[in-house]
């Protein structure tokens, strides 16, 4: 089992299954890539196991060399002309826990986060005391939503990694993730007083005061970031956020431009100029959806506005929004749906937000409660058939909810979710019987369906 032919050979195959690996990401078709990479996982770790069980003692190589070398390209982001180095330095060191945590590390910065747990749990088998790689196995399994899990981890980092802040920052944000903003607050406060400097966790302590609805104290945090780095985004944005919340709207403005710096989504661009409060008669303006739903049904309401300054309306409509939207037909010349109307002339564009920034700038008393949504002649009939029968077997009348929402990714899913206990409030408030529907609308793939 230790001849030099038998060390040749499964140091070849190491370089051969992680070279393959990063060749075979730019396969077209994912169900056969993912079989793919499961058959050389298994392969790979198959060979670890031998190195490991036999103590074999592959090709001497030069270690450092090989380390250094494997560092630098993984931080100048070179992970490709980094796999024989890695091979070599597992060839050399197989129970290093050090090289399993530093490819952990790697996987984790390449957003694949379910290897980077399998190399961190590999890293921990081998050394079993190594905090730091549960430090990473936590930010992975956080990663992965499997926030419980990380906590554990968090945890068990912290009882040798007590004076590292990013260990108490993290943990924080997890807690955070499992809406438990009192004992977040905590960590941060922890990470604050190891290394006040780095802005980030102050960023963090104000994101948790406003979670506990500390509203004024957070917005204390958000200004103590920004009279040091003034463009930071996530300071700006959650600023805008603070002021939004105490209805402080001319104050919000400014900061609220900052979302587009924080999303992977741009703002769109045109030929023709983006509309800024100026006069829009004779003119065509056209608006267009910019986050969820919700945003849509708010700020629709200002249509009437554009359409009394003489404006022609352009709106751009989500189908799922479509039947909702005909009631507006009023005060918007023309519907768009961008899957069929590709040509068409404006002068001027927007989207529903920043329509919405724009005219509240110029005077903040046009938000009013007026009712600006009817329902269709078809939903009319059936509310009355519905009252119809209500009168005849003298029941009072149920109203089943069902959320259904805008697939916006599982990181922000979990804070668009009302809960039950909060509808019951609503009933009451409302003084009607609520009938909850408690099933949860997730329409990742086919929302664009829905009618």
């Amino acid at each position: 089992m230790q001849n030099t032919e038998y060390r040749k050979t499964q140091l070849f195959t190491l370089k051969l299954i992680i070279s393959l690996k990063f060749e075979f990401r730019s396969i077209p078709h994912f169900a056969f890539y993912k079989r793919y990479i499961r058959a050389t996982n298994s392969l790979f770790f198959f060979m670890r196991h031998v190195v490991i069980r036999y103590n074999v003692v592959p090709m001497k190589t030069n270690l450092e060399t090989d380390k250094n070398s494997a560092l630098s390209l993984f931080s100048e982001q070179k992970y490709t002309e980094a796999d024989s180095l890695l091979a070599a330095w597992l060839g050399s060191e197989p129970r290093d826990a050090d090289y399993w945590y530093v490819y952990a590390g790697i996987k984790g910065l390449q957003e694949d986060y379910i290897n980077a747990e399998l190399y961190c749990k590999t890293a921990i088998d081998c050394d079993p005391s190594h905090a730091f790689a549960y430090f990473r196995l936590a930010n992975a399994l956080d990663a992965q939503y499997k926030h419980i899990d990380a906590l554990a981890c968090f945890d068990k980092a912290l009882e040798d990694l007590a004076n590292q802040a990013h260990v108490w920052n993290n943990k924080g944000v997890c807690l955070m993730s499992l809406k438990k903003p009192d004992e977040a607050l905590e960590c941060y406060r922890q990470a604050i007083s190891l290394d006040p400097a780095v802005i980030e966790f102050t960023t963090n302590q104000g994101l948790a005061l406003m979670a506990q609805n500390k509203i004024s104290d957070a917005i204390s945090e958000f200004k103590k970031v920004l009279s040091t780095s003034p463009n930071d985004v996530e300071a700006n944005w959650s600023l805008a956020n603070c002021y939004l919340v105490n209805a402080e709207y001319s104050e919000a403005w400014p900061y609220y431009s900052y979302r587009w710096q924080r999303n992977k989504k741009k703002p769109r661009l045109y030929s023709q100029a983006s509309w800024q409060g100026e006069s829009l008669k004779n003119k065509i303006i056209y608006i267009y959806p910019e986050q969820g739903y919700g945003d849509s049904i708010q700020f629709v309401r200002f249509l009437r506005i554009l359409k009394e300054a003489g404006a022609s309306v352009l709106l751009e409509v989500e189908r799922p929004l479509s039947k909702l939207f005909t009631c507006l037909s009023g005060f918007v010349d023309q519907f768009i749906d961008p899957n069929v109307d590709t040509q068409f002339e404006f002068d001027s564009h927007s989207s529903i937000a920043d329509l919405a920034v724009q005219l509240v700038k110029q005077d903040d008393s046009i938000i009013d409660a007026k009712g600006y949504l009817s329902c269709s002649t078809q939903n009319e009939k059936l509310i009355a058939s519905i009252k119809n029968k209500s009168n005849k077997s003298k029941a009072k009348i149920k109203i089943g909810v069902v959320w259904a929402g805008k697939w916006c990714g599982r990181e922000t899913q979990h804070i668009k979710t009302i809960l039950i206990d909060q509808l019951v409030w609503l009933s009451f408030k409302l003084c009607l019987k609520v009938a909850l529907l408690t099933s949860i609308v997730y329409k990742k793939k086919n929302y664009q369906k829905m009618s």
